[in-house]
């Protein structure tokens, strides 16, 4: 099991992340930046989205093969990249 979370700059990534394990404990969690830089941290990877566009990005994301992914916050693109990345769950 794979998940993806989109992540913008605030307070929420630490919740997400421990929502993400209680319901999915044995899951890679990536961790996809939206805006501003990330490190990664205890129990989630970052992911690097190339900067090329949105084909490059919808390319890259189906690439990472995402059994679900998680936006955070209502966001018609990044609505619209979950969908198209090819994850069953969003």
């Amino acid at each position: 099991m794979k998940v993806g979370v989109f992540y913008s700059q605030g307070p929420h990534l630490t919740v997400a992340i421990e929502v993400t394990r209680t319901r999915w404990p044995d899951a890679e969690v990536v961790v996809i930046p939206h805006a501003g830089e990330i490190s990664e941290g205890a129990g989630y990877s970052v992911a690097s989205i190339p900067p090329t566009g949105a084909v490059a990005t919808i390319q890259y994301l189906r690439g990472m093969s995402f059994d679900t992914i998680i936006v955070m916050f209502p966001s018609p693109r990044l609505q619209l990249l979950a969908s198209a990345s090819g994850a069953g769950e969003r």
